[in-house]
């Protein structure tokens, strides 16, 4: 009875709810972490690199044939 009276189980279980939470919060960002990782892994490799600028930036290669079409 002196435990509750005194808060000291309430305290200890907004300790427990908070150590929940922030477990919860290092596995999200565990996965963010992996992530971002395979992000980086991905834009050391050079193909993935030029496949990126030919299709954000519009860019070709010295070999590809570009087709030009008047707009109407």
């Amino acid at each position: 009875m002196t435990l509750i009276v005194k808060g000291t189980l309430l305290r200890l279980w907004n300790l427990h709810q908070e150590a929940a939470r922030i477990q919860a919060d290092m596995l999200l960002t565990q996965e963010k972490t992996k992530k971002l990782d395979l992000a980086i892994m991905r834009v050391k490799d050079p193909s993935y690199l030029e496949r990126q600028a030919r299709e954000r930036l519009d860019l070709v290669s010295e070999d590809d044939l570009v087709f030009l079409f008047p707009s109407e």
